[in-house]
């Protein structure tokens, strides 16, 4: 219910995680623009680690390699996926998952970055 306030796609049910913080980050994210990245990485050091948070985390990485790409900061993304502790903390198969999804919108955005995506 509150969750969904701010975003449909968060997962319903576990009312015991509390992610309302992650949630605020995420909207303050999308409209201070100029502040996006740093909010973004907020909420990937974010220690959270349930079922919410993890989804409100993959969404992150999207939107900061969105972010990133609209900067021409590639060397970021890859920076990003080396070192965040977040691709350590969900399965392998998620893992794969979201690092495809960050390939694609890096050549989707900048197929300039050539480099960058090997």
């Amino acid at each position: 219910e509150e969750a969904a306030k701010h975003d449909s796609n968060v997962i319903e049910g576990d009312d015991d995680e509390d992610v309302e913080d992650l949630l605020d980050l995420m909207d303050n994210a999308k409209v201070e623009s100029a502040d996006s990245i740093s909010l973004l990485k907020q909420v990937m050091e974010s220690p959270k680690s349930g079922p919410k948070a993890t989804q409100i985390k993959e969404r992150a990485v999207y939107d900061l390699t969105r972010a990133y790409c609209a900067q021409k900061q590639y060397s970021e993304i890859a920076a990003f996926l080396e070192t965040s502790t977040f691709f350590q903390k969900v399965t392998k198969a998620k893992c794969a998952k979201v690092v495809r999804q960050v390939l694609d919108i890096v050549c989707s955005l900048a197929p300039e970055a050539y480099d960058m995506q090997r």
